[in-house]
């Protein structure tokens, strides 16, 4: 009998132990949590408290937002932005996140960030806050969802609701909508009547917003394309460049909309020839494309050599006078910084096995021009783990205590932050 009562207490015991265990685990991980978080005060130990911050799992969300209740505003920015760095934040606080609009104390933008981090698991809540915005700017939460769009793939599956948006009576509202729509591309082409219906007024062409947005998505089956162009007609050049980009996103016009785009390339004085590269390169390297882009690789314009030689190295055009184009950019004095630094990361990627030219980025990092300094770091960022010698420079470079240029320097902190990213992604791959 005693034994069978001693199976039965040791049974008990083992079943429990596990969950008291697992207990005391996230009492203590919680408790840890609020420790640091109250660390946070102290600016010169924001990042390594963070970095501890995003290693407690589950993620202290419920604590951080409770930290925002606080009056030390140092406290509140940094858990903002430790906040919006947390990728794994569950789905059930998004209505919470959501009500911090209502604070006027908070940057919005800095909740909008933590809302697009959660991705498109936020977009329900967020749509339908829209339609009921109570003591809310419904303009920030269109832009959330426009974050969303840009961060996140599977926007599409709203893409019934977001067309509603475009009734909506406010102005900002219906803008951001469209140009979520637009985000979506030929995905969204369903909804170019909805938009033409929107936005055009009798006698009138259409805004500038809706011109942009149809010229990524294209006309649908119950356009009137005919019609439709003719809403386009402007003394501004680029909605020129919006027609023909519709036209080449819609079945049955493909071909007509690439000639108007090979049209505006070649025309010397069109100031819309560098969207019109980057439009051609999206439909592969058909011979006339080619042969377009290769008649700018001699021009005046620096600028339009280093983009079109650019474009053809990514349509797999690699020919000597492509690499030589870039040789060249990359050391002439007479080029625009911003052409220099462009050149070098093309010819990293040309030459992976080739040091010189990443360590030639790097060292344009110094320089002391601002654009040049600017572009250096996201050349460098778009080399992935090509650019790793780069990284100390670039985590430096990231540091607001530790950077000590002034002005828009301030703002190369994020085009590091950026870098560091795809630098680091690609390395765990």
């Amino acid at each position: 009998m005693r034994f069978w009562v001693f199976v039965a207490v040791l049974a008990v015991y083992l079943s429990v132990s596990p969950a008291f265990a697992d207990s005391e685990k996230t009492t203590q991980s919680y408790r840890r949590a609020n420790d640091l978080i109250g660390m946070l005060k102290y600016d010169m130990l924001r990042d390594s408290t963070i970095e501890k911050i995003l290693m407690i799992y589950p993620p202290p969300v419920k604590e951080l937002i409770a930290a925002l209740d606080c009056e030390d505003d140092i406290i509140i920015k940094n858990v903002l932005i430790t906040l919006g760095k947390l990728e794994n934040i569950d789905e059930e606080y998004v209505p919470e996140i959501i009500l911090l609009f209502r604070r006027g104390e908070l940057e919005p933008l800095s909740i909008a960030v933590i809302l697009a981090n959660i991705g498109i698991a936020a977009v329900p809540y967020l749509i339908e806050s829209i339609k009921n915005p109570v003591g809310i700017d419904p303009e920030i939460l269109v832009i959330t969802i426009e974050l969303i769009s840009y961060r996140h793939d599977g926007l599409e599956a709203f893409l019934p609701e977001i067309s509603l948006l475009l009734e909506s009576s406010d102005t900002r509202v219906r803008n951001y909508a469209a140009r979520i729509l637009g985000s979506l591309g030929v995905d969204a082409r369903s909804a170019s009547a909805k938009v033409i219906e929107t936005f055009s007024i009798e006698g009138e062409n259409l805004p500038r917003e809706a011109a942009i947005t149809l010229a990524k998505t294209g006309f649908s089956d119950d356009v009137d394309v005919k019609h439709a162009i003719t809403l386009f007609e402007n003394e501004d050049e680029r909605f020129e460049i919006c027609a023909a980009s519709a036209l080449a996103r819609t079945p049955g016009y493909k071909e007509e909309g690439i000639k108007l785009l090979l049209n505006i390339l070649e025309d010397s004085g069109h100031h819309d020839q560098t969207w019109a590269i980057n439009l051609l390169k999206e439909f592969g390297p058909r011979q006339d494309i080619v042969d377009a882009l290769s008649g700018l690789l001699a021009g005046d314009s620096a600028y339009l050599r280093v983009e079109a030689a650019q474009a053809l190295f990514e349509l797999g055009v690699v020919t000597d006078e492509v690499k030589n184009t870039f040789i060249y950019l990359s050391t002439s004095d007479k080029v625009e910084p911003y052409v220099r630094t462009d050149a070098f990361g093309a010819l990293a990627m040309m030459e992976p096995e080739n040091q010189i030219y990443v360590n030639e980025l790097i060292s344009l990092t110094y320089s002391e021009d601002f654009f040049e300094r600017d572009n250096s770091v996201a050349s460098l960022g778009r080399l992935g783990k090509l650019a790793l010698p780069a990284l100390p420079r670039l985590k430096w470079m990231s540091k607001y205590d530790q950077f000590h240029f002034v002005g828009r320097d301030f703002n190369i902190r994020a085009t590091a932050s950026n870098a560091i990213e795809r630098i680091e992604s690609e390395l765990l791959e």
